[in-house]
């Protein structure tokens, strides 16, 4: 996971500030996936950054900050995944496919990261969800973007039906979480790579055009 910025037009003053903000988002997220969002504390993100507290406050405003950065590096690390395997597949049903393979390869690449966080922020009150999701929206890092101009090549070409592509992939996303959270309630015995080209099946025996 790379916090980094593009650091060709920046100062040098500016690239330690990246540097320091990324060493800080690492840490914190060792912490938060070993010990959850409740139980680590400010002062434990400084000792495991090497950093002052004063430092950590230079950069974020609190405890909750902190973690929402490393929720957004993590969802760039997806995002960049899902947009690789997108831009290496021909046509519209292997980019599914792609996708599909990415979040599961994310998912099995990040197993505690993702278990956790999922879970602590379904417990999370609706004030900081929604807090948590307009952020995702302002970085621009959201999966779901990618999937609508795949879904609208694959109408185009006759592939699904006359549906609204935003709509179509919200069900596909949710298609993936649906199978990740049957792996996960399996116990992690399942082959979850093996069922993105399930997904892609099952998505287009419900949207894809009939006759």
């Amino acid at each position: 996971m790379s916090n980094i910025p593009e650091t060709k037009k920046l100062s040098r003053k500016e690239r330690e500030a990246a540097w320091r903000r990324s060493e800080i988002i690492e840490a914190a997220g060792r912490l938060f996936v070993s010990k959850g969002y409740e139980a680590t504390s400010i002062h434990e993100i400084a000792d495991a950054s090497e950093f002052s507290v004063g430092t950590l406050y230079n950069f974020f405003e609190n405890k909750e900050d902190i973690y929402f950065a490393v929720i957004e590096a993590e969802m760039a690390d997806f995002y960049n995944r899902c947009k690789e395997a997108l831009s290496s597949a021909d046509g519209p049903v292997l980019k599914l496919e792609g996708f599909a393979r990415a979040y599961f390869e994310f998912v099995l690449d990040k197993k505690e990261t993702v278990k956790r966080f999922w879970h602590e922020i379904g417990g999370f009150v609706w004030g900081v969800r929604k807090r948590l999701f307009e952020r995702l929206q302002r970085s621009g890092h959201l999966p779901l973007r990618l999937l609508e101009p795949v879904l609208d090549e694959a109408r185009a070409q006759g592939i699904t039906q006359d549906a609204d592509s935003r709509e179509q992939a919200i069900v596909f996303r949710g298609m993936c979480f649906s199978y990740f959270f049957i792996w996960f309630q399996s116990g992690e015995e399942m082959d979850l790579l093996s069922y993105a080209p399930v997904v892609v099946k099952r998505f287009l025996e419900g949207f894809g055009r009939r006759g």
